[in-house]
């Protein structure tokens, strides 16, 4: 008779088991689903600065970024995303390391230049992966190609990232 009464359990340890270990797997899932739900509602306002170096310059010809205005949208590669618009631009004499008189000093090289653009964006912050522009990881000293018009930046590197904060 004692047997039959064992036989007879219909939820046993190992059942137990197998429902706790369910039940942990559905609470991971649902925590992580909710914390990217979190961040996907969190905009951030940023400035980036992109660095488009040793850049040709031809006399007598016109520049395509003197064209560029502040408002202008910021492309990526390919020009089918919006990542965010040009805040200003600066050009600088591009400069190279040269060593004169037992020192190495930097010298501007004639024709070259340095451009540096300020861009605004809305980003998303992805906890353990950084800022994002359009599913684009923006993290300074990443380096892309860009667009401005139909101006490639091709390597361009991001300088720096910033949060802009509006008072």
């Amino acid at each position: 008779m004692r047997e039959q009464g064992k036989k007879g359990r219909r939820f046993s340890t190992v059942d137990a088991v197998i429902v706790a270990l369910m039940i942990a797997v559905l609470v991971g899932a649902v925590t992580v689903f909710d914390r990217n739900r979190e961040n996907r509602g969190n905009d951030i306002e940023i400035e980036y600065r992109l660095l488009w170096s040793d850049v040709q310059i031809y006399e007598g010809l016109a520049s395509p970024w003197e064209s560029w205005r502040a408002g202008d949208a910021v492309y990526n590669q390919n020009g089918t995303a919006v990542l965010g618009a040009v805040e200003s631009v600066e050009i600088l004499a591009h400069r190279e390391p040269i060593v004169r008189d037992g020192r190495i000093v930097l010298e501007a090289v004639p024709d070259r230049a340095d451009i540096v653009v300020s861009v605004k964006a809305l980003a998303i912050f992805r906890t353990g992966d950084g800022l994002r522009v359009r599913d684009i990881r923006i993290a300074a000293g990443g380096v892309g190609d860009f667009q401005i018009h139909s101006c490639r930046l091709a390597g361009a590197e991001i300088l720096s990232v910033r949060e802009v904060v509006t008072p």
